[in-house]
């Protein structure tokens, strides 16, 4: 832009009179006026490397960065790499500088390390999901709705993942992408099955919406399309003109099976990627991997639950000062343990409460928590299950 109001071709520098050039500092040489960077990925698993660009502008000569939880946790080079091992959610700093002027850029929650991934198998109904947030799953779009956990519709209980997709535009992709699942200790003659539940109605009979799954073997650096669904797959012919919620009768069963041995790793994850086209709502239930051939039903054996409590909610997520965690408990005097725990496991809290038989409701303060990704681990004599929230 300088250069082209500076240029003498057509006269372009007698378009901004002498006066308005020294005014505007178009003659004077570039100085520093943000410091700014990015990365390819801002959500890693342990042990990955991130590199840092350095988009700071203009002439930036000198680049102090300060990492949290990386390795080297500080460097004065202008493009790094950086190293995390521990899971997470860091801060990252730049004070760019032009010799003369500083600037800084700080932001908190930039990187996310994901903890490590559950063994097979692996069985999401999200009944006890109200959130579709880090480390368990990130949704992602350029704009409009967003994947979310609808209490109104499932093929198991009444929870699901929903994409309000009546009236989003044509072309919109939306991505429900999972945390890390472990699948190293498969066998070659065993296999990896990948199941879902779907339901989706067309509005018109030209609808051509599209619902993908795509597979990662390296913790989404990079991703594999392996299964396409087609509009005509998950509605036939039937339509819906309104907004759109499904029966039981609605559901499709849908089974990826082509996971082969490249993807048999610690950091594997995937993806469903809908693209939009013209359709109405969509919704994703009973997600389920496990060693095998195709199953109708859940395959969970070895899954621990907590057997004598059900109906288990968390909420607000994000939370400000406290959490508040409601169950139904099928036993009176029943002894349930709450652990707060951050990404590594270290405990940070204990609470212990009598449960009554039928509803309760536990409140767990949040206020002395740093802003970051917690987990909570709700024990009782028949099991366990651990929580995500999000302190802000």
């Amino acid at each position: 832009m300088r250069a082209a109001l500076l240029s003498t071709v057509g006269g372009r520098n007698q378009i901004i009179s002498a006066a308005t050039q020294q005014a505007t500092g178009i003659n004077d040489a570039p100085a520093l006026c943000t410091a700014k960077f990015s990365v390819q990925r801002k959500v890693i698993c342990a042990g990955d490397a991130v590199q840092f660009t350095d988009e700071s502008y203009n002439t930036a000569n000198g680049w102090t960065w300060t990492f949290a939880g990386g390795s080297p946790v500080s460097s004065s080079t202008q493009n790094p790499t950086v190293t995390y091992n521990t899971p997470g959610t860091y801060a990252v700093k730049l004070v760019a500088t032009d010799g003369s002027t500083n600037s800084t850029s700080d932001i908190a929650g930039y990187i996310t390390v994901l903890p490590s991934g559950t063994g097979l198998p692996f069985y999401e109904s999200f009944e006890n999901t109200t959130t579709l947030s880090s480390p368990k799953w990130f949704s992602e779009n350029s704009a409009g709705n967003q994947w979310e956990v609808t209490t109104s519709a499932g093929k198991t209980g009444t929870n699901s993942a929903k994409l309000s997709n009546f009236n989003e535009p044509v072309g919109q992709i939306d991505e429900l992408i999972s945390g890390p699942v472990n699948l190293p200790s498969i066998t070659a003659g065993t296999g990896v099955t990948l199941s879902f539940k779907c339901a989706y109605r067309k509005r018109t009979s030209s609808n051509n919406d599209l619902l993908k799954v795509l597979l990662s073997k390296d913790c989404g650096e990079s991703w594999d399309l392996r299964k396409t669904v087609t509009s005509s797959t998950m509605s036939g012919t039937a339509t819906a003109t309104s907004a759109w919620t499904p029966t039981p009768n609605d559901w499709v069963t849908v089974h990826v099976t082509n996971i082969i041995s490249t993807f048999w790793t610690d950091n594997f994850r995937y993806k469903f990627q809908f693209t939009s086209g013209g359709g109405n709502n969509v919704y994703i239930d009973d997600i389920n991997i496990y060693a095998g051939s195709p199953s109708e039903e859940p395959v969970t054996a070895g899954l621990k639950d907590v057997g004598s409590l059900a109906n288990i909610s968390l909420f607000p997520n994000p939370a400000d000062n406290e959490v508040q965690i409601a169950f139904s408990s099928k036993a009176a005097s029943n002894e349930v343990k709450f652990y707060v725990t951050d990404l590594t496991g270290k405990r940070l809290e204990q609470h212990t409460v009598l449960a009554n038989e039928g509803n309760n409701l536990v409140y767990i303060a949040t206020s002395n928590l740093s802003a970051g990704t917690y987990l909570i681990q709700m024990i009782d004599g028949t099991g366990q299950r651990t929580l995500t929230f999000v302190k802000k």
